[in-house]
């Protein structure tokens, strides 16, 4: 859901969001930040962060998503517009071509 909300966002003007992932060594998770230049997480969107005990529904915040403090493995981050082409799962690109498709 990261990559189709990323998309949305550049296609709209509302810039080039950073997609976030980080693992605890069995899992993964992906979202959404707006960055500070140093680096920092100003804004997050979090569309599953309530798959996690304790958080109770997306996150769609200043900050960083509470979802973070799970993981203990370094982040990963890359620009949406630097995703290599083949990031994107079928699920992601289906549901991006739908939003596409009906968006006004």
């Amino acid at each position: 859901m990261a990559y189709a909300i990323g998309a949305v966002l550049k296609d709209e003007g509302l810039g080039d969001w950073w997609v976030v992932t980080q693992t605890d060594g069995t899992s993964g998770h992906v979202w959404l930040e707006w960055r500070g230049e140093d680096g920092s997480p100003l804004f997050s969107i979090d569309t599953t962060a309530h798959q996690f005990a304790g958080i109770d529904e997306p996150y769609i915040g200043a900050g960083p998503t509470p979802a973070r403090r799970r993981f203990s493995e370094p982040d990963a981050a890359v620009r949406f517009s630097q995703l290599p082409y083949y990031w994107a799962r079928d699920c992601d690109l289906a549901l991006l071509e739908h939003v596409r498709n009906y968006w006004p």
